[in-house]
C-alpha cells in the first residue's frame, strides 16, 4: 500500500522501551505537502466559513424545544461520529450520511421526529465549527507551556520585534515534524536521546483536558465512548491540529506591545489538511513493521484512554435514576429513609 506525500525524514533505531532512537527509517507526514496536495474531493466542513472562532454557539432558538433537544443530541452523535469513524476530511456523501443517520438517533431517543432541511445541516456546521474554534483557544492555554519567549530569549535582551520574529521561527521548526526532536508530538529526550511518537506530554494534557473534563466535549452527554477499548486515532489527530492552532496564536503574540486577542480563529481550510496528514501519519506508526514503534504508540493510545475514562469515572453524567423494585414496593420508607433514592436527572 502507498502512502502518498509522506517522507522519509530521518533514521531511528529503538531504545529498551521501546521509544525510537536514531537509526531505523520511519515515515511521518510532511505537512507542506499536506497543505499543498489538500484533495479537491475531501469535504470542509467550513464550506461557509474560512475561519472558526471560539464565539457562540448554535442558534437553536430556531427550533421547537423538541427539534431543540434532538438537535443538540445530534450534533453531539455527528462529532462522535468524525472523531471516531469518518474523520474530518469526509466526502460530501460520508457526511450527508452521517448528518442523517445522527438526527436519526436523536429523534428515536426522543421520540420526536425532526425532519432533515437545511436549518439542521446549517445547525450542523454551526456547531462543528464553534466546537474547533473553542478548542483552538483552549489549546493555546496548554501551547503557552512551551514558553517560546524563554525558548529563543532566555535573557530577555532580545528588541520585541526581534524576539517575535524569533519564536515564530521557533513555531515553525516545532511544527516541522523532519525537526523530530522539537517537533510539538514528540517527546524526546536528550539525555538518552530516545524520542517517543507522539507522546508529547502538552499534548497529553491538552487531549485530556479537552475531550475528559471540558463541559464542551460531547463525551459528557454522550457515552459511546465506553465501547471503545482504546483512543480512536481520528480523535487524538484532532487534538494535534487544534493544539497546532494555539502555537501558532501563542508565538504571534510574543513581542506583541498589544495584548493578544482571547479569539483563536481556526481555519479548516488551513488545519484539515495538517490533521489529515497527521492522521495518516499516525495510521502508519499503528501499523509499522517494527514492534516497538508499532507497540509503543498503542499503548499511548491506550494510555489516553485509559486515563480518560478515570477522569470521566469521576463526572456526573445525564443519567435517569431508576430504582430496584424491592425500592419500588417500599418506595414511601426509602423516601423518608433518604433522600438519595429519589430520580435525578444530572445535567453537566
Amino acid at each position: 500500500m502507498k502512502f502518498h506525500h509522506f517522507q522519509e525524514f530521518t533514521q531511528m533505531t529503538l531504545a529498551a522501551d521501546g521509544s525510537a532512537q536514531l537509526g531505523v527509517p520511519l515515515q511521518v507526514t510532511n505537512i507542506e505537502l499536506a497543505q499543498q496536495n489538500y484533495s479537491s474531493h475531501s469535504y470542509s466542513l467550513a464550506s461557509s466559513a474560512l475561519s472558526i472562532v471560539g464565539g457562540a454557539g448554535p442558534e437553536y432558538q430556531k427550533f421547537s424545544i423538541e427539534h431543540t433537544a434532538n438537535m443538540r443530541c445530534a450534533c453531539d452523535l455527528l462529532i462522535m461520529e468524525i472523531i471516531e469513524n469518518i474523520g474530518w476530511g469526509s466526502t460530501a456523501t460520508e457526511f450527508s450520511d452521517a448528518e442523517t443517520e445522527c438526527l436519526s438517533q436523536a429523534s428515536a431517543k426522543s421520540s420526536h421526529i425532526t425532519e432533515w432541511d437545511e436549518r439542521v445541516h446549517k445547525t450542523y456546521m454551526e456547531h462543528v465549527q464553534t466546537l474547533r474554534g473553542k478548542m483552538a483557544t483552549k489549546a493555546e492555554v496548554f501551547a503557552k507551556n512551551h514558553d517560546l519567549s524563554t525558548a529563543v530569549d532566555p535573557t530577555n535582551s532580545l528588541p520585541l520585534f526581534e524576539r517575535r520574529a524569533a519564536a515564530m521561527a521557533r513555531c515553525k521548526q516545532m511544527l516541522r515534524n523532519t525537526h523530530w526532536k522539537t517537533y510539538y508530538l514528540h517527546r524526546f529526550d536528550p539525555v538518552t536521546n530516545t524520542c517517543t511518537l507522539f507522546g508529547n506530554q502538552i499534548l497529553k494534557d491538552y487531549h485530556l483536558a479537552f475531550w475528559y473534563k471540558s463541559s464542551l466535549s460531547p463525551f459528557r452527554r454522550n457515552e459511546n465512548w465506553r465501547m471503545w477499548e482504546t483512543t480512536p486515532i481520528h480523535l487524538l489527530s484532532t487534538s494535534t491540529a487544534a493544539l497546532a492552532c494555539g502555537l501558532r496564536h501563542v508565538a504571534q503574540s510574543v513581542g506583541s506591545t498589544t495584548r493578544p486577542s482571547r479569539i483563536v480563529r481556526y481555519s479548516q481550510e488551513e488545519y484539515n489538511p495538517i490533521e489529515k496528514q497527521i492522521f495518516e501519519g499516525m495510521e502508519i506508526v499503528h501499523g509499522h513493521r517494527v514492534d516497538a514503534i508499532r507497540l509503543g504508540f498503542r499503548e499511548i493510545l491506550d494510555e489516553y484512554h485509559r486515563k480518560g475514562c478515570s477522569m470521566l469515572s469521576n463526572t456526573s453524567f445525564s443519567s435517569f435514576y431508576v430504582p430496584t423494585l424491592q425500592q419500588l414496593q417500599g418506595l414511601e420508607e426509602s423516601n423518608a429513609a433518604s433522600s438519595s433514592q429519589q430520580y435525578a436527572l444530572a445535567s453537566n
